[in-house]
């Protein structure tokens, strides 16, 4: 991706993926982990570049406001929601 050998941060990655398809709003703050060695070697789109990476790193996009934010799906952790605030 950038000429550079040995480790490059998901982060790192992940932000130059979707640069390379015009997509500058987005965050990769939660992304945590190396990748070594990825290559994109033919014409995909950034979806079909990220996705061996997400089943990899097991992380996820989504939508918030305007921009894509990846995550590590373990952060997305369940809460609880008391019964009394929900309606009938």
């Amino acid at each position: 991706m950038n000429g550079r050998a040995g480790l490059s941060g998901l982060a790192e990655v992940t932000r130059a993926l979707c640069a390379r398809a015009g997509v500058d709003a987005v965050d990769v703050s939660g992304l945590l982990g190396a990748v070594s060695g990825y290559v994109v070697d033919a014409p995909l789109s950034v979806r079909d570049a990220l996705e061996p990476l997400m089943a990899a790193y097991d992380f996820a996009a989504r939508e918030h406001e305007g921009a894509i934010v990846f995550l590590h799906r373990a952060d997305n952790a369940a809460i609880e929601i008391d019964v009394g605030v929900l309606a009938a």
